[in-house]
């Protein structure tokens, strides 16, 4: 008996564990097990809306085509299809969908955002479900983990006018994860700023240490973010207090 696909509520997952926030160019990929008894060749239309009620936060993939499409303009579909290695009369399957929110993406922390998944075989029989296990929110805030701040050698007693650098994490201001995108990263000591650059969330400045000894507070941010972000470093803070003698 022919039978609309099933999908399986529970199971729907990011690949790479839970997340309750996403983050801009970071790839994401959801994975959607449906059960086809026909076979998932029979499987015709998956739509994924990411943001229920919101409009304009589709993807679809059609099964005919092996080809997925977006009308939201701030994320790029990277990957999509069923997972590898199937036929098409098993009737398990998973849809894979590997994403990416760009910087300018309407990121409203406040906002909790559910998804609904629809699935049609070529009868046109459908299921669809909501996994509020699922819902999320976005963020494009980072900050300076400031305990993490070392300098080289990690020893805050230094000699005039010496070749050092700042070491430390950037993560994303929400869950503390590590942002793996490079950013810029400026400090600055005896009001001069010095740049460098944070790579799979490991900071690294280079700078030279003031000619006068004495005691020079260190301050640090992210700086020049793409259009969107947001620093939450308090540079008001000092990161370190560096010696010099």
């Amino acid at each position: 008996e022919d039978a609309a696909p099933t999908i399986i509520q529970d199971e729907i997952s990011w690949s790479d564990g839970d997340h309750l926030w996403l983050h801009p160019s970071t790839e994401y990929t959801l994975s959607i097990p449906i059960l086809e008894p026909n076979g998932h060749g029979d499987l015709e239309r998956v739509i994924v809306d990411l943001a229920t009620g919101a409009g304009n936060f589709g993807i679809t993939l059609d099964s005919d085509a092996q080809t997925c499409v977006t009308n939201e303009v701030m994320m790029t579909i990277i990957d999509c299809g069923p997972r590898a290695g199937l036929d098409d009369f098993d009737s398990e399957v998973i849809i894979d969908i590997t994403m990416e929110f760009d910087w300018g993406f309407s990121g409203d922390p406040s906002v909790v955002r559910s998804m609904t998944i629809s699935a049609w075989d070529d009868a046109g029989q459908s299921s669809r479900v909501t996994p509020t296990h699922m819902d999320w929110r976005f963020s494009s805030e980072v900050e300076v983990k400031q305990s993490s701040i070392t300098l080289a050698n990690d020893s805050y007693w230094v000699l005039p006018l010496q070749d050092n650098s700042v070491h430390g994490d950037l993560i994303w201001h929400r869950d503390k994860i590590a942002v793996l995108e490079e950013l810029s990263i400026e400090i600055e000591i005896d009001n001069i700023p010095f740049l460098g650059t944070s790579i799979a969330g490991e900071i690294e400045v280079e700078f030279q240490t003031p000619s006068d000894s004495g005691v020079y507070p260190l301050t640090i941010k992210a700086s020049d973010l793409p259009t969107g972000g947001l620093d939450r470093t308090d540079d008001s803070v000092v990161a370190a207090w560096v010696i010099v003698d």
